[in-house]
């Protein structure tokens, strides 16, 4: 009997479908041991889990698709709030990559907490690329800088030196 019809066969005979042998968890078709050994197994193979469970979406793409949209489909505001806090997280990481590419602390006075920095264009300069008329700004800005590697050009200000010297003016901590 091959391997896969003795698991199945064990799983209907209320044995663990791993080990064959000890009694599955509640409503699962593993025994506790089989489960605490898998899951060490991967805790100390990341890479070796990442790559298996890549191969196994790619070889099941069209199935997961479908059973990953059912849920959607039948799940919206969940949806909506993974969708919100992903893009919230991804943004929050581009501008972290952002201020960190740019020194990490503005460069006229030194503050470095993250809330209070800006991203100043040295010279007014402004990408040339417009997106349906508007110049980029804010996290349409970070995406076109990352993708064109961090160009120079652009430097890292606080809220009130960037305020300070935006209408051409002196910053104050310059002036001293």
């Amino acid at each position: 009997m091959p391997a896969t019809a003795r698991r199945k066969a064990a799983s209907l005979g209320g044995l663990c479908g791993t080990c064959l042998t000890n009694v599955p968890r509640p409503g699962r078709k593993t025994c506790q041991r089989c489960h605490d050994q898998r899951t060490a197994w991967r805790n100390a193979h990341p890479a070796q889990t990442q790559a298996r469970e890549r191969a196994y979406n790619k070889a099941h793409r069209t199935s997961r698709n479908a059973t990953n949209g059912r849920w959607l489909d039948a799940h919206p505001e969940q949806t909506r709030v993974l969708q919100r806090r992903g893009q919230k997280t991804y943004r929050e990481k581009l501008r972290r990559e952002l201020l960190l590419a740019y020194g990490g602390a503005c460069v006229c006075c030194g503050e470095a907490d993250a809330a209070f920095l800006n991203i100043d264009h040295i010279g007014g300069q402004v990408p040339e690329r417009e997106y349906a008329g508007h110049k980029l700004q804010g996290h349409g800005l970070y995406q076109y800088l990352r993708r064109e590697n961090w160009p120079p050009g652009y430097r890292v200000l606080c809220s009130n030196c960037n305020q300070a010297v935006r209408w051409g003016r002196i910053c104050p901590h310059q002036r001293g």
